[in-house]
């Protein structure tokens, strides 16, 4: 049986987190965090596949996160998760993001966005 992938949900809203969880918890190994500091503590700890990452959050907002990860240079994809304007995507499209997940989002949008991103993982 193959090992299932470890994805990492960080959001200040634990609504979304628990959404994320009980969309994905069947097919992956999901952890949540609900700070942009507890994220990159959870991620470092535990080397995830796939980070999805809310934009703005108390603290160290998504962007913020995003830097750390990518400096830290271990592989993973990062989705960012977020209900961003043009002017914010455009900003994010600077950071070599694997996917931008819309909110509110359902579980075929969840599903079409981390599937995208693991296919570019393959490539």
């Amino acid at each position: 049986m193959s090992q299932k992938l470890k994805i990492l949900a960080v959001d200040d809203d634990p609504l979304v987190t628990e959404l994320i969880y009980g969309f994905l918890e069947a097919d992956y190994l999901v952890e949540v965090a609900h700070s942009g500091d507890e994220g990159f503590t959870k991620f470092v700890a535990s080397n995830h596949d796939i980070v999805m990452v809310d934009l703005i959050m108390p603290g160290l907002d998504g962007f913020g996160l995003i830097k750390k990860i990518q400096k830290t240079g271990m592989q993973t994809s990062i989705i960012v998760v977020s209900g961003a304007d043009l002017a914010t995507k455009k900003k994010i499209s600077r950071y070599n993001v694997a996917g931008i997940l819309d909110k509110p989002f359902s579980r075929d949008s969840l599903t079409k966005v981390l599937n995208k991103a693991l296919s570019s993982n393959i490539e």
